[in-house]
């Protein structure tokens, strides 16, 4: 044998590469998927190259058989076999094909089959007779070429090739991507044994070696179980992949138009009850708009946290730094804190550090956030007893510190197994002690998420039954200057509870633009005692319309609108230099309150931004700023007071109309100033008995400071006096200056002060229905 070998190195590497088919062949029976047709027609392809090589080597050793017709007939009849085994591979091929590509052979191309294999072994067979393709000739040592040898004898097996490579590029794209490279490869050496063959004729062979490449490629691509499995795992990866990221946006498109629809009715529901609230003097409506102005608070927080969630899950939550006042966002907290407080008949204390720094710089709104959220969970899960916030720090260096928060409350408590479900998203523990308590279960998830974007932590402890503590921590920056006690120290800052910006902007023309007539109606309610004169459009047609004939100061433009948005109106009186309104300010009113929503807007052009629902407070002063008119400022109103003759002896419990109508300017906004006194009374009376009771001297300050503002503002300037002189008091006792002698004062005088308080509230009721 080796003699032969080395005799006819054309057969060299056909021989060795029998070793090679014949572990293909065994790895492939034990390996592929038996059952199925595709690793049957594998098969039958592993079969076909092992003829080819064993007819190439063969063939290659028999020339040196003696001359004889038996040796002529069995060298010829190889030939005639390798011939068959080529054909069959390349037919053969495209079955195989057609079971990887899920493509049915149908009936028409197996009769062409058929039909070319017989007119094929026709030629062949004959050609043992008359040569018309090859035979070997033991003279001359060698295969003479008869007339068909390139018409059939190559001919037809490069067409049958042909026709399998066409079918493999038609269908190629179907195949997974891992898979596709290795077939173009099978693929490219099948050419190049069709190609190259006919080429080298008997120096050397290559259709056999080429032919057991291609099914080395294929079963490393395909047939393997191994790779099979891993290519249907990677492509079931692929598949939960692209499913996630469609469920993904379809969650978000979902939340857009889920704070839309809601924010939109909400939008009309808490500006209209505001109007009550500003309007009605009925102190029965008042209590139930309050109630209702809650409710609405509940829901909206509800809202936010459920958006806020979506945020979070996908990685869209903004987190912006910036410098803020630490004790201004402790008063925000307990402002809102408060009266949950308070409905619930619980205590709440505020212990902070008087040391440390007062100017920060971090994100105020999540910090923000972060302490409602824990504190409204203490107050719902609190009977009875007390919710206290302590807030300490801890200097690192020139620049951080560490923000050290602790909450505790007297509530019902966590269970020990429930505390590693405590952060879980839409879990809610204690389900059987809960049942009728509001919420999500969402907002710790929220809080958590929020602390360690924050570089913070947290962690909860918990007495079953007893009560809850929860520790934050939160890295900040701050600035050297004032600390908590010389913000507290200084003069605090006068305000009027319960109003909105004041300010006179008579005369100037805005354009309210939505489709909703409720959120119109709202609109119009809250800026009505301002002097503005205001043109309302149902929707985006009409408003471009009025603002072809009619120029505005501001115009106040909603975003989601059918047929023309407010976007397009928004771009229409942009583009259009020669529009009336083409520089007119616009502020767009929108549901849309997703993350990123406001850079949306304001990246399109609008000068700002107002998310729905929408607060007057924020809406008045927007508006007020973009009109350039000035705030109705209070001091002016106090001195107009203070101007009055001090000696003239003033009746507490009197109204003087005439110098209150003087003072507002006209009889509507009289009015307004008393209904907004008797909405005040009941709430400010309670409050102050309450700040006293507590020696919460500063919070007494500012409330009867209101009270102040608010009893001059309608003529009743004794009750004003009144007021002032408690108000002076409860400074100096807030700043500890005769301490004992001052609070003696204010226990003394508060409830002769508060029954004038109310006979003054009932005058002026009386007064409106006169």
């Amino acid at each position: 044998m080796i003699d032969a070998l080395l005799r006819h190195p054309e057969a060299h590497i056909e021989a060795s590469a029998i070793l090679f088919n014949i572990i293909l062949i065994i790895f492939s029976v034990r390996q592929t998927r038996r059952k199925t047709d595709e690793s049957k027609a594998f098969r039958r392809l592993t079969t076909y190259s092992m003829i080819i090589i064993y007819t190439e080597v063969i063939r290659a050793w028999m020339r040196d058989l003696v001359p004889s017709v038996w040796s002529y007939y069995l060298l010829n009849t190889t030939n005639i076999a390798s011939y068959l085994a080529v054909m069959l591979y390349g037919f053969g091929l495209i079955t195989y094909l057609s079971f990887v590509f899920d493509k049915k052979v149908n009936k028409a191309y197996k009769i062409f089959e058929y039909a070319f294999m017989l007119v094929y072994a026709y030629f062949i067979v004959r050609n043992m007779w008359d040569g018309c393709i090859s035979l070997y000739s033991f003279e001359e040592h060698r295969f003479l070429h008869g007339p068909l040898y390139w018409s059939v004898g190559i001919g037809m097996p490069i067409f049958a090739y042909t026709c399998g490579l066409i079918f493999f590029i038609a269908n190629a794209r179907n195949l997974r991507s891992r898979s596709r490279m290795t077939m173009y490869v099978a693929a490219i050496l099948m050419v190049v044994g069709m190609v190259a063959q006919p080429l080298l004729g008997n120096i050397f062979t290559l259709s056999g070696l080429m032919s057991s490449l291609v099914l080395f490629v294929i079963y490393l691509s395909i047939e393997t179980e191994d790779y099979s499995q891993l290519m249907d795992m990677t492509e079931s990866l692929e598949q939960a992949r692209e499913e996630a990221l469609a469920a993904n946006e379809a969650k978000s498109t979902f939340l857009a138009n889920m704070s839309h629809e809601i924010r939109t009715p909400l939008n009309a529901f808490m500006g209209l009850n505001e109007m009550i609230l500003k309007e009605s003097h009925d102190f029965a409506t008042i209590d139930h708009a309050r109630d209702m102005r809650q409710a609405g608070d509940a829901l909206l927080t509800i809202i936010n946290q459920v958006l806020d969630i979506s945020k979070i899950e996908t990685g869209n939550i903004d987190f912006v730094e910036a410098e803020y006042h630490l004790s201004d966002m402790l008063d925000d907290v307990e402002i809102i804190i408060g009266s949950r407080v308070k409905d619930k008949g619980l205590t709440y204390i505020a212990e902070v550090d008087q040391d440390l720094p007062d100017h920060l710089i971090g994100d105020s709104v999540r910090i923000r956030q972060i302490l409602v959220n824990v504190l409204n969970n203490s107050v719902k899960y609190t009977i009875h007893g007390v919710v206290v916030l302590c807030v300490r720090g801890e200097i690192r260096d020139d620049k951080k510190m560490e923000l050290m928060i602790q909450i505790t409350d007297t509530g019902i408590g966590i269970k020990e197994e429930d505390l590693k479900n405590l952060f879980d998203s839409y879990k809610r523990v204690n389900e059987g002690k809960i049942k009728g308590v509001e919420g999500t279960g969402i907002g710790l998830s929220i809080v958590k998420s929020f602390v360690e974007n924050m570089g913070g932590t947290i962690k909860v402890e918990s007495n079953y039954g007893m009560g809850t503590m929860t520790y934050i921590t939160i890295p900040q920056e701050y600035l050297k200057g004032d600390t908590i006690r010389d913000v507290s120290d200084r003069e605090i800052e006068t305000r009027l509870d319960d109003t909105v910006t004041e300010f006179d902007a008579t005369g100037k023309k805005v354009l309210v633009v939505d489709d909703n007539e409720m959120n119109i109606k709202v609109v119009e309610g809250f800026l009505k005692d301002t002097g503005i004169h205001v043109t309302t459009a149902g929707g985006g047609r009409e408003a471009l319309a009025i603002l072809k004939i009619k120029k505005f100061d501001l115009i106040l433009l909603d975003a989601f609108m059918p047929v023309v948005d407010g976007p397009e109106v928004f771009r229409t009186i942009r583009e259009d230099e020669r529009a009336k309104n083409h520089d007119t300010p616009c502020i767009v009113l929108t549901a849309d309150a997703l993350s990123g929503s406001e850079k949306k807007y304001m990246d399109m052009g609008f000068d700002a931004y107002l998310p729905k629902p929408v607060e007057a407070d924020k809406l008045k002063e927007a508006v007020r700023c973009f009109l350039k008119v000035e705030k109705r400022a209070k001091a002016v109103q106090e001195d107009f007071f203070e101007d009055k003759d001090e000696e003239k002896e003033l009746d507490p419990s009197e109204i003087d109309a005439e110098e209150g109508l003087a003072a507002c300017g006209d009889i509507r906004d009289y009015k307004d100033h008393l209904r907004g006194f008797i909405s005040q009374w009941q709430g400010k009376s309670v409050s102050l008995k309450k700040y006293l009771d507590e020696g919460d001297f500063k919070q007494y300050v500012i409330t009867v400071h209101g009270v102040k503002t608010s009893s001059r503002a309608i003529g009743a300037y004794g009750l004003g006096e009144m007021a002032d002189r408690l108000e002076i008091v409860a400074k100096a006792a807030m700043k500890n200056e005769d301490l004992d002698k001052n609070e003696e004062i204010l226990i003394n005088d508060t409830p002769e002060f508060l029954g004038i308080y109310e006979i003054v509230a009932k005058k002026a009721g009386e007064m409106i229905d006169g």
